[in-house]
């Protein structure tokens, strides 16, 4: 593991960590924060062992998530898509799937228990940000043990 990858993930994991209580708190995120955090991520590419192809596929995840965004007229936020794609510059398209998904297994299995406990409805809006993070330390640190087995 490089310096550089040090730096990356422990960027992406303060930068969530803080978003997620942002987020859980006030429901939104700053978008002068997640414009700070993309740049950063787009330097930390540039510097990183990734070719121009990986950065680009690796943003697919968060634009369609943005996409997603806009057609649900705000039913799913926008800056979690950009984040996510900020996320996958550095990530690449396979590992941020990976992470995509298990935060959306995660938060969907949250939903569901809240629901049977009656602390939630159908309608309910769940924070999607500390989802991602817990999404994206799960897969960082699997991926860790899978290289030292």
């Amino acid at each position: 593991m490089t310096k550089t990858d040090i730096l990356a993930i422990s960027c992406i994991a303060t930068s969530l960590t803080i978003f997620s209580i942002i987020d859980i708190r006030r429901r939104s995120i700053n978008i002068a924060a997640i414009i700070v955090f993309l740049a950063l991520m787009v330097v930390l590419a540039i510097l990183g062992p990734n070719d121009v192809k990986r950065i680009l596929l690796g943003i697919i995840p968060g634009a369609v998530t943005v996409l997603l965004a806009i057609a649900s007229r705000g039913k799913v936020g926008i800056g979690d898509g950009i984040i996510l794609s900020g996320i996958g510059l550095w990530c690449g398209l396979q590992e941020t799937l990976s992470i995509y998904f298990v935060s959306l297994l995660i938060c969907s299995a949250v939903g569901v228990f809240m629901m049977i406990g009656k602390k939630a409805s159908i309608k309910t809006e769940l924070p999607f940000l500390p989802f991602l993070l817990v999404g994206y330390l799960a897969c960082t640190v699997s991926k860790g043990l899978l290289k030292i087995v």
